[in-house]
């Protein structure tokens, strides 16, 4: 018997959770994390790219805004730093949001890893 997997790598960063939630596009949705908090939230603006904001000017707590995002997949290309756990360990996030055709409902995948 194989057994359970115990802990998961990739590089350095040890995977602390990793889940697929259905989102909706118009409310935000928060993720509580210890005494973190990562926030996402969508907006529509006239004549503006998609984009990711992230705003972490409040003590833990990091905000991405996503602008304009209307392909079927969007999301971080790099690992986004955003708070400590452990022994000082550093806490980062990755995460994509998947949808069909109709917008309001999403799906985002998110990992967050320390190292």
């Amino acid at each position: 018997m194989i057994g359970f997997i115990e802990k998961i790598f990739t590089g350095d960063f040890e995977l602390i959770d990793s889940r697929t939630i259905q989102v909706l596009e118009a409310e935000k949705t928060v993720l509580s994390f210890g005494d973190s908090n990562i926030e996402f939230s969508f907006e529509s603006k006239d004549d503006s790219e998609p984009a990711i904001r992230v705003d972490s000017s409040e003590d833990k707590k990091i905000k991405f805004i996503l602008t304009n995002v209307m392909q079927p997949s969007y999301g971080t290309t790099d690992f986004v730093p955003f708070g400590e756990v452990d022994d000082e360990k550093t806490v980062f996030i990755s995460f994509r949001i998947y949808s069909l055709s109709d917008k309001r409902v999403r799906s985002l995948e998110y990992s967050i890893y320390k190292k």
